[in-house]
This record gives C-alpha cells, sequence and structure tokens, in this order.
C-alpha cells in the first residue's frame, strides 16, 4: 500500500463503523512514510436498501474525522454503486493497487471482538486483472452516487 499510485478499496458495507475505522488506519499509513507523491484513492460500496446504505458524503464526514496531516492531502472518490445485468455480483471485499491485490472474506468492519477473525488473500495475477479492470474503470456497474474530495 505505501508505494501504490492507485488504492482502490472495495467493500459492501465500507460505511459501517468498523470498516471506517479501518479505511483510516489504511489511509492514516501514510504519514509515517516520505514519498514524492500519495496515492489516489477510490473506494467502493453496494446500494443496500436493506441496510439502508448513507450517501458517500456521510462516509467522506466520518473519514474526515480520524485522518492525519498527510491522509488529508490525499485525493479519495467515494462511490455508490449498484449491479447491472452486464456487472459481476457485488459481493466480495478487496483492496488493490496497480501492484496486487487482496481479497478479504468477510470485510473491513470484523467485529473486533478476539474471537473473530479473518484472513487476507492474495489474489492470482488473473483473479486480480478481472477486478483491478472491473473497479479501476468500473462502468459495469451503475454508480448511484459519488463525491470526490481532497482528505
Amino acid at each position: 500500500i505505501s508505494s501504490s499510485k492507485d488504492l482502490i478499496i472495495i467493500d459492501a458495507y465500507c460505511w459501517k463503523e468498523n470498516a471506517i475505522n479501518v479505511i483510516k488506519s489504511l489511509l492514516n499509513l501514510f504519514e509515517h512514510k516520505n514519498y514524492p507523491s500519495y496515492p489516489s484513492v477510490k473506494i467502493f460500496y453496494k446500494e443496500n436498501r436493506q441496510d439502508s446504505s448513507p450517501s458517500p458524503e456521510y462516509i467522506k464526514n466520518k473519514l474526515r474525522l480520524g485522518l492525519n496531516n498527510i491522509a488529508k492531502t490525499l485525493e479519495i472518490t467515494i462511490c455508490q454503486i449498484k449491479e447491472t445485468d452486464q456487472s459481476d455480483a457485488f459481493h466480495n471485499r478487496y483492496i488493490l493497487n496497480e501492484l496486487g491485490g487482496i481479497q478479504l472474506g468477510h470485510g473491513l468492519d470484523l467485529s473486533g471482538k478476539e474471537h473473530h477473525t479473518d484472513e487476507a488473500i492474495l489474489l492470482a495475477k488473473d483473479v486480480y486483472m478481472k477486478r483491478w479492470e472491473q473497479f479501476y474503470y468500473p462502468d459495469q456497474f451503475e454508480i448511484l452516487n459519488e463525491v470526490k474530495f481532497v482528505g
């Protein structure tokens, strides 16, 4: 993550409090490194009518509360998306950059309880390429709402 030019975070439920805290922690990692430039960050989450998923503006406001000085300079885009007839199902959770990616089985909103665990699985190249193409240019999904800001 620390040498990324592009960082893509994909979690259907990234608007939940635990997930927002994990995202803040990831973005705050850049505080401890000196780089000539920092990545652009894209965060994707799914429309969820059952759980009444909030707007990207809500996530932006929550993220801003805990970002350090470096993270506050990152260009961040948050997109609420919807599956279409042409898109893949949006369920699995990923963190991608231009070098590779990981899949998180449970997602970013793991409870934090000691006995709740999850694995980060390194993506095979073909799976990584498929997900990178899907989310770097997410034209298969319908973008319902989007907000762009500097941390």
